[in-house]
């Protein structure tokens, strides 16, 4: 039984030294596109400043450089992948590198590089501006569509492209998903029209049935309430009478049984 745990500790442990250096080299190029300075070292210029901003340092200012001069902002990209590596090694899953994958992320990158510099030329990004929205690749994208298919047939080629490259890595389906959704939708308001007409029918035996009984007695009129006549007993105890108006004439008739006329 030793023999067996053994290999699978020795895999579990090597997966999970390989998922910390793609986690942590995953963070460091999110840092370093994140952090970019255009005043900063790198491959375009020959500065050398007092302090470097990127929070790479040297060599971060010049990856950063780098992958936006060739992808521009979709270089965001990168780290994204390396997040994935270290995600399915630390869950102790293998990784497969297939060729169709490797391709399918290559055509991501690429189309979204093309779509930004269609779209965009000069951004700035946290601050500090880029030169090219979609990179060399944008651009060179760009140069060769556009003199064939113009603005609109371009970004309806690279977007279905992007789309093509999106949902094949994850082996995700658009077209499965929105029938999922609107099969729910559909649903939702089937079960909601049922319940209404549920309540409908439960309203309407009540109704007849308050039709049936007919209107109940009339109510008469008011009466009105008892006030103290401002006297007490003999125990002292407050009388409390009724005024009764009979004409001109207001009796007020006392809880003793005596009473008194006189006007209002």
């Amino acid at each position: 039984m030793s023999d067996d745990v053994q290999p699978t500790f020795r895999e579990h442990l090597k997966k999970e030294i390989a998922g910390f250096l793609w986690l942590g080299s995953g963070l460091y190029v999110l840092l370093s596109l994140l952090s970019f300075h255009a005043g900063d070292p790198s491959f375009n210029n020959n500065l050398h400043p007092a302090a470097v901003h990127n929070y790479g340092g040297t060599v971060g200012a010049h990856l950063a450089d780098l992958c936006y001069q060739l992808f521009g902002l979709p270089a965001l990209l990168l780290p994204a992948v390396q997040f994935l590596f270290a995600w399915r090694l630390l869950k102790f899953r293998d990784v497969h590198v297939r060729l169709y994958k490797t391709i399918a992320v290559i055509i991501l990158l690429f189309s979204l590089s093309g779509l930004f510099a269609l779209h965009w030329q000069r951004v700035t990004f946290f601050g500090q501006p880029l030169s090219e929205a979609g990179g060399a690749t944008g651009r060179l994208l760009v140069d060769t569509l556009s003199g064939y298919l113009n603005l609109g047939g371009a970004t309806l080629f690279l977007a279905v492209f992007f789309l093509v490259a999106l949902i094949l890595p994850p082996r995700f389906s658009l077209v499965l998903c929105l029938e999922g959704i609107l099969g729910r939708f559909g649903l939702y308001l089937q079960r909601r029209g049922e319940l209404r007409r549920e309540q409908k029918s439960r309203r309407q035996p009540a109704r007849r049935g308050t039709a049936a009984a007919g209107p109940g007695p009339a109510a008469g009129p008011p009466r009105r309430p008892w006030r103290s006549a401002g006297s007490t007993s003999a125990a002292g105890i407050p009388r409390y009478s009724r005024t009764i108006r009979a004409g001109p004439a207001v009796r007020v008739a006392a809880g003793a049984g005596t009473g008194c006329w006189h006007r209002p």
